[in-house]
């Protein structure tokens, strides 16, 4: 029981505390704008409000060292071994909320930017939590005795005061997006991209062609990283911006609400992490798969409507040669080379081709796993049913294609027969030579096969 009435004090301490600090920001705002405008003095019971904030806001927090350590498990021993005090880091924290005015208005200059590209589905803003900020300096600290970050650097040190996430629907939608910030912006570094084992290495070269350090992450997190250096105003601010998926931004958001910073060693929440993880990276795949097997199917009926669009130019001109008053044996050679070549045109499937590996990177490992083997069987089952059932022709039937065919190809050799043939002056008897067509006659426009009516039977 004590141990619990002692987290809640300290809860509410911490409460009290942020609570105390937004009010000295509301007022150093307004102060500001007074200033600037050149405004009168406030009168003084504002000024006593504002001191009287501002000394007790002090105490609070000269109070609240021990829920700093509690809140973000630091032990006396490790904050004495990083080499601040604590005195320096309310004075960064003080320093930081005077800033945070001029950090919003340099985020929102950013944001506005980043959605001139109609690739950025969306954004996620935030300026970094002042408790966070103290927190991580320790931590660096800690980390090396070169992360000698205090009041005059940290501006400079921690990079992510602004923080930019940058989401996109499918992953090849990323490189537009990458070069897009690499051409408006000045980088501190490269791009730092984060990928988990298993990735293909098609993937990870096609990130290192594109300028990126890559790092496999511990707990599977992909995103691309960069710290960008603007000047809005004359002053350099450092950006970090995070380019990632809507399916990584969902299994990261629910990763961290779920297990950071306390249950980063939880088995059973490493585990379903682990597994919504695979199932986010299958949706991103299936996803570009989808873009893929569209971007396929346009191209194939491009193709198919550029064969057509050929083969109506061969027949218009058969038509004018077979038109021609007298034909020589040159032009009846090229009027079955035209033929021929009509024989060979029209089909609509296409090659069943793998993807480009430099459109479709990450399709390279999908194409071998089960779950597009399950989707891909499933399309399978679906061609084969009723939906797509198959012309039959019967044996008959198709002897008598095939005499016709042959009759067809004799009809050339006799100029003024081909002519009539081409024009639809048939007779119903096959009046040049050629059979009557009970095959083409057994098909109705839709291509179907009709079977002929039976007599109805006298039933009286």
């Amino acid at each position: 029981m004590h141990a619990i009435a002692e987290a809640k004090n300290s809860r509410s301490l911490g409460h009290l505390r942020r609570f105390l600090r937004i009010l000295r920001g509301f007022y150093a705002i307004i102060d500001a704008r007074r200033r600037r405008e050149k405004a009168f003095p406030p009168p003084p019971g504002r000024v006593f409000l504002f001191w009287t904030l501002y000394v007790f806001g002090g105490i609070i927090r000269q109070m609240d060292f021990q829920t700093f350590l509690d809140t973000f498990r630091f032990s006396e021993e490790q904050f004495q071994k990083s080499g601040i005090a604590w005195d320096e880091l309310l004075a960064i924290a003080d320093d930081y909320g005077r800033l945070v005015p001029e950090l919003e208005t340099v985020g929102r200059y950013v944001v506005d930017i980043i959605l001139k590209n109609k690739i950025v589905h969306s954004i996620n803003y935030r300026l970094k939590d002042p408790d966070h900020l103290l927190s991580k300096i320790v931590r660096k600290r800690l980390e090396s005795p070169k992360n000698d970050i205090g009041l005059d650097n940290y501006k400079d040190r921690i990079t992510d005061l602004i923080g930019i996430r940058a989401l996109h629907l499918f992953k090849e939608d990323w490189i537009q997006i990458h070069r897009y910030i690499t051409s408006n912006w000045e980088l501190a570094e490269k791009p730092m991209a984060y990928v988990r084992e298993g990735d293909s290495e098609r993937i990870l070269d096609f990130y290192r062609e594109n300028e990126c350090r890559v790092e496999f992450h511990k707990f599977g997190y992909r995103s691309v990283h960069y710290s960008l250096a603007t000047s809005p105003n004359k002053r350099k601010f450092m950006i970090e911006m995070q380019v990632r998926t809507l399916f990584e931004e969902a299994w990261g958001e629910i990763d961290h609400r779920v297990r950071y910073p306390y249950n980063l060693d939880n088995d059973v929440l490493v585990r379903l992490s682990s597994i919504l993880n695979s199932i986010s990276g299958n949706a991103d795949e299936l996803g570009s798969y989808m873009l893929y097997m569209k971007s396929r199917q346009e191209k194939i009926e491009a193709e198919y409507q550029k064969t057509i669009r050929e083969k109506n130019r061969l027949i218009a001109g058969l038509r004018m040669q077979i038109e021609a008053l007298s034909i020589d044996s040159g032009q009846r050679e090229a009027i079955n080379a035209g033929l021929e070549t009509l024989r060979g045109t029209g089909d609509r499937k296409g090659e069943d081709r793998i993807p480009d590996s430099g459109t479709f990177p990450w399709l390279s490992s999908f194409m071998e796993s089960g779950i597009f083997k399950g989707i891909q069987g499933q399309l399978n089952k679906f061609m084969h049913s009723e939906y797509f059932s198959p012309i039959v022709v019967d044996e008959q039937d198709m002897q008598t294609l095939v005499q016709t065919q042959a009759e067809l190809f004799k009809a050339i050799r006799d100029p003024e027969k081909l002519r009539q043939l081409l024009s639809g002056q048939v007779g119903p008897d096959g009046a040049l030579g050629l059979p009557a067509y009970p095959l083409l006659t057994s098909f109705d426009n839709g291509g179907r096969k009709t079977e002929p009516q039976a007599e109805e039977k006298n039933t009286k």
